[in-house]
């Protein structure tokens, strides 16, 4: 057993004598996490915490990444449960002007508590009520980074729960006419570096989308030098903007639990992709007239087939829509069996940007699966590709 001591200020809130007392420190996320575990909602009938989801913790560890200005400014929430830790007032020692006008409501002094280094998450002493991406975010970035907490002292099962549900419902993006208020003042200079900060941190405001300056420019992109529009000054302008977004779109409605989502979205697009792009890796740079994969309508009709494949999978239990590996593993697989040259040869109808069109295509890519499995010749029975 562990014996630990915290420096920091204890709070009285309210009044009431049942109302929990709050502790406000810093430490270390390494250190945190020595302690402190999570009970989640999917493992236990009273956890607080959803799924720690790798998109949104990787976004976290980018965001520091991609300039060393960047700041976690906001506090983590932790829970200590009931009977698990002392408080040692020290605010004798301390003059009253200390205490900013809050009297006696404000203490300053030492929590006590001991814990167990094996133990399982569940079982520590303290709990994260909100903040889980932020601190395994920032763990893989730099474990040594200070962060502020804030701690419910002596929590039951109850207040945990109550006080996660009613921080993610009160918790509301910045208005889009907020952020241009914010903005109108900086000038030259100033908003060049505040437009480039904001877009390296992957946050959205007015028209401007991350995930497009994300999907033309991260390393890790498939579509990196691709995108046609006025951002890409050296790449081949082959992929239409709004293919980009309705493929995201449409990951977030057949999945609608990743509406809110756009980290793991952006995840999902960009494994799918990649495993495309290896597969056709022949004709991914043969940009010319006659390849249709990269037309709007062929990217698109593409994306719906494989996500179709996808959810089915995922309704099967048979692949976790979260496991990057498992998604490239799964697309490379049934893209071996979209023959690559239907997508070069010649159709016998003009192409179209309807949705009619984009059936056809759907309903060739599947009957040229279905042939190929039969070893068939993948043209047999084909709508837009006359048989040989």
């Amino acid at each position: 057993m562990i014996s630990k001591k915290i420096f920091g200020i204890k709070l009285k809130q309210r009044n009431i004598g049942t109302a929990l007392d709050l502790f406000c420190f810093t430490t270390t996320v390494k250190d945190i996490l020595t302690w402190a575990g999570i009970k989640r909602t999917e493992e236990f009938r009273a956890g607080a915490q959803r799924v720690l989801k790798p998109a949104r913790q990787k976004a976290i560890s980018r965001f520091l990444r991609s300039d060393e200005h960047n700041l976690i400014p906001n506090s983590v929430l932790l829970s200590f449960k009931e009977g698990t830790v002392k408080f040692e007032d020290k605010s004798s020692s301390v003059p009253e002007e200390y205490n900013n006008s809050c009297g006696d409501k404000v203490q300053l002094g030492f929590i006590e508590f001991d814990y167990e280094s094996n133990s399982k998450p569940e079982n520590k002493p303290a709990l994260i009520v909100d903040g889980q991406h932020r601190l395994f975010g920032i763990d893989v970035f730099d474990e040594n980074i200070p962060v502020f907490v804030t701690a419910l002292l002596n929590a039951n099962v109850v207040d945990q729960a109550f006080n996660f549900i009613v921080i993610n419902n009160k918790a509301q993006k910045v208005n889009v006419t907020n952020v241009k208020s914010i903005i109108s003042d900086l000038v030259g200079e100033d908003e060049t570096k505040f437009n480039q900060r904001l877009q390296t941190a992957g946050i959205n405001y007015g028209r401007n989308s991350v995930d497009l300056i994300d999907a033309d420019n991260r390393e890790d992109s498939p579509f990196k030098g691709l995108l046609n529009w006025e951002s890409n000054r050296t790449g081949n302008k082959v992929i239409e903007l709004t293919t980009i977004e309705n493929c995201m779109k449409y990951i977030q409605k057949s999945f609608h639990f990743l509406l809110s989502d756009e980290n793991t979205t952006q995840d999902i697009l960009f494994q799918i992709w990649n495993a495309i792009k290896k597969v056709y890796e022949d004709i991914w740079d043969d940009i010319k007239d006659e390849n249709k994969l990269f037309s709007k309508v062929g990217m698109e009709a593409l994306n719906v087939f494989i996500i179709d494949e996808l959810h089915s999978a995922w309704n099967s239990e048979f692949i976790d829509i979260y496991n990057n590996d498992k998604i490239k593993e799964y697309v490379t697989k049934r893209m071996g069996k979209v023959c690559k040259d239907f997508w070069m040869v010649e159709w016998n109808q003009r192409l179209l940007s309807n949705k009619t069109f984009r059936e056809y295509i759907q309903s060739d890519i599947r009957k040229i699966s279905e042939n190929i499995r039969l070893e068939k010749p993948w043209r047999n029975d084909l709508t837009l590709v006359d048989e040989e």
